[in-house]
């Protein structure tokens, strides 16, 4: 079964494969529509427990955001090729904004030590700046962080009823 809506830094996340699905509910304003409509702001897949601890301490670690703005809910599966087939039909029907290829995920994955000095910071690191051992932007961001603030803005918000049906749906599937 799905997991109800949990908050993210105290949320009983079972181990092994699965979906899940974060929103975001906190005080930035720039996130603020995805609240209005209590929206889903990214979907994953991968060892449920590894990916909640890895989001947990980098979004510790952001600017102008907080684990706790987050909630998160799971969907086990069986294996990995389940939960790769369910997070694909996920992100395509709730369209959530950090899936978008413009953002490409939500950066919580550290880059590589002999990386970090030439690569360009990950469009979630332009918007918020500050976790160690992530390229940080520069002066030079200054026009890709307002496209980057400007795609946020236009982005629309899936509203949550929406995505619990379809995780539901997702969560009693037969595969």
């Amino acid at each position: 079964m799905t997991s109800p809506e949990m908050e993210l830094p105290s949320a009983a996340v079972p181990p092994g494969p699965g979906v899940y699905a974060l929103a975001y509910a906190g005080p930035n304003a720039l996130l603020r529509h995805f609240v209005q409509n209590r929206s889903i702001v990214y979907v994953g897949k991968g060892m449920l427990r590894e990916r909640w601890s890895a989001h947990l301490s980098s979004l510790s670690q952001v600017a102008g955001l907080a684990a706790e703005d987050f909630t998160i809910r799971v969907v086990p599966y069986s294996s990995s090729a389940e939960a790769d087939i369910a997070e694909r039909l996920m992100i395509d029907a709730l369209h959530p904004v950090f899936n978008h290829p413009t953002f490409g995920g939500l950066g919580s994955k550290l880059q590589g030590a002999s990386r970090t000095g030439h690569q360009s910071a990950s469009p979630f690191d332009v918007l918020f700046p500050g976790r160690p051992g992530r390229a940080q932007p520069g002066r030079s961001d200054a026009g890709r962080r307002a496209r980057l603030r400007s795609a946020i803005t236009c982005h629309p918000a899936t509203p949550l009823p929406r995505a619990a049906r379809l995780l539901e749906a997702a969560g009693s599937a037969c595969w």
